[in-house]
């Protein structure tokens, strides 16, 4: 299947981030720096603890409860018509990652619009708290 230019710059920039957080690079920047990324229109590096490095289209982010965090999409203007990608970053092998779109009751994101319920969990299933990259093409 054929990549658009979006996606290759997506799949590239996953990449580089990857590959510089495997290699144990620092990258500097005050918490909440913007992102610079022109083709996302939501996107952020999210720590473990729930703060944010980057971000660009973010309006907050909170971590109700272990492994569980609530990123807030600011101008968002259908939140059922947003693709969420994300990938966990530091996990260990065979953790996974899920979303839920708010607007249902959730519970842990207080009913807030324009917020998507992002799970991390262990390799046994449960919840455990891990910093991930969160992008909405």
């Amino acid at each position: 299947m054929a990549m658009n230019r979006k996606s290759k710059v997506l799949a590239g920039v996953s990449a580089s981030i990857a590959l510089a957080a495997a290699a144990g690079i620092a990258f500097a920047a005050a918490p909440g720096a913007p992102a610079d990324t022109p083709h996302a229109q939501a996107a952020a590096w999210v720590n473990a603890d729930g703060t944010v490095n980057h971000s660009r289209g973010i309006a907050q982010v909170t971590r109700p409860s272990t492994g569980r965090y609530c990123v807030t999409l600011s101008d968002v203007k259908n939140i059922n018509a947003v693709i969420p990608v994300a990938t966990l970053v530091h996990a260990a092998n065979g953790s996974s990652i899920t979303f839920t779109r708010t607007g249902m009751p959730l519970g842990l994101c207080d009913g807030m619009s324009d917020t998507i319920l992002v799970n991390t969990h262990d390799k046994a299933g449960a919840f455990q708290n891990y910093s991930f990259d969160f992008v909405t093409p």
